[in-house]
């Protein structure tokens, strides 16, 4: 596009390493190794936004010979995204962090003042303390920040025989495609005007409404879900792309979506669009994901989906058979460590982008995602939950702060600032 340009740059770097020193246990010489991870992915989008995903990790195992006599782990998993935008508006900056409250700290407005009213107060805040008029928010600097317990690597690093690895990595792959299907159409239509009966829209609504699966078998149009033999189904196949679009199984799911946004529309006023939306126009949505420009809306979102499931399934297989109750070797531990570290960071930041979506902002959405898999792994996280924090920052119009350097860690001084927000989950 003519005079626009960016510089986005990716980098992941994964680091292993074991520190070994003696011990005494049970007044018996043993040894003590302390394998010691740091994995980071960073993607940054100069002038815009930075996204980084740390995981750190140290296990501590305690060997008489070969043999384990007892591990003590600990790690964190730790999110953070940066954004600073130059004359943001209200409904960019709604649109923006909305998603996140309601997804990671829904009980600060479960009574009391709604969201909606609560961004309306934030405006009338600023434009009483900047002037720059309604809607109008001026220089805004985002930080969204989400801490996943260390526990949560517990059931990804955890010794499993080759048919509990592949069992696990099977049901993952489902949690993972759940937990993008429910995300990306509630950031995507956050924004009113996208619900439309169009290619785009009826590709992410079809795409979401396809039942999360293993391999599938297709006898015809008759399809056999979850047939266990990949952890994701043959999407680059057009037919079989048509018939996961067009079943009886994908119209059937779709059915609620459909009134629902129709619900969204008819209280939005828009009668003439909801008039789209019933469940009877069902076929038509299905037929424009399944052909033309909707078609290609669709094989993008199965492919999104589908770097993403193999990523984590990958971060699995990494650590299979590697232990060091199996008599595993430092060295060869050493690698698969770094190369799980570079696989489950890259699936949870790199691979969480899609057209449909400001890429940072489903980022920070997908750590959750990631917790949802993680339950899948470890029976003991049902009632983990993820902390997280908002900071949203109106810079003043007259001031010596820079806002790009603000993705490079620097803040403003309390001078430069007209008026600052700090949510936290409780």
């Amino acid at each position: 596009m003519p005079m626009f340009s960016f510089k986005s740059e990716h980098e992941n770097s994964s680091l292993a390493k074991a520190r070994a020193s003696d011990l005494t246990v049970e007044e018996e010489a043993g040894r003590l190794l302390v394998y010691d991870l740091n994995a980071r992915d960073e993607v940054r989008v100069r002038r815009q936004y930075k996204s980084k995903l740390v995981l750190a990790l140290t296990d501590e195992i305690t060997r008489k010979s070969r043999v384990r006599v007892s591990s003590s782990r600990r790690g964190t998993w730790s999110y953070q995204l940066l954004h600073a935008k130059a004359n943001m508006k209200r409904e960019e900056l709604e649109g923006f962090t909305r998603p996140f409250i309601e997804e990671y700290m829904p009980e600060q407005f479960a009574s009391g003042t709604d969201l909606s009213t609560y961004y309306r107060h934030f405006d009338t805040t600023v434009e009483a303390i900047v002037g720059n008029g309604a809607n109008e928010f001026g220089d805004v600097l985002t930080a969204m920040e989400v801490s996943i317990p260390g526990s949560a690597l517990e059931g990804w690093l955890r010794q499993r025989s080759e048919d509990e690895r592949k069992a696990a990595s099977l049901e993952v792959s489902r949690l993972i495609q759940a937990g993008v299907k429910r995300l990306l159409p509630h950031y995507y239509f956050q924004d009113l005007r996208r619900l439309r009966q169009n290619p785009s829209a009826a590709a992410l609504l079809v795409w979401a409404a396809v039942r999360p699966s293993t391999s599938v078998l297709a006898t015809g149009t008759q399809l056999t879900f979850n047939t266990d033999k990949d952890v994701y189904w043959n999407h680059p196949d057009a037919d079989l792309r048509r018939v996961m679009a067009t079943n009886s199984d994908t119209a059937s799911r779709l059915a609620p979506a459909l009134s629902a946004a129709r619900l969204r529309l008819l209280e939005a006023g828009e009668g003439h669009e909801a008039s789209f939306f019933d469940p009877s126009e069902g076929r038509d949505f299905l037929a424009m994901a399944a052909d033309g420009a909707g078609a290609g809306f669709f094989h993008s979102l199965v492919q999104f989906e589908a770097e993403l499931v193999r990523k984590a399934a990958r971060a699995i297989e990494d650590l299979a058979g590697v232990t060091v109750a199996q008599g595993a070797e430092p060295s060869e531990a050493i690698a698969k460590l770094a190369e799980f570290g570079a696989d489950i960071t890259i699936a949870f930041n790199q691979k969480l982008d899609s057209v449909y979506a400001d890429k940072s902002a489903l980022r920070a959405l997908g750590q959750m995602v990631f917790l949802d898999a993680s339950r899948a792994l470890g029976s003991s996280l049902s009632a983990t939950k993820a902390t997280a924090m908002l900071t949203m920052t109106v810079l003043k119009e007259r001031r010596t702060f820079d806002i790009g350097s603000f993705l490079s860690g620097e803040l403003p001084e309390a001078g430069d600032v007209a008026v600052a927000q700090r949510l936290v989950s409780a």
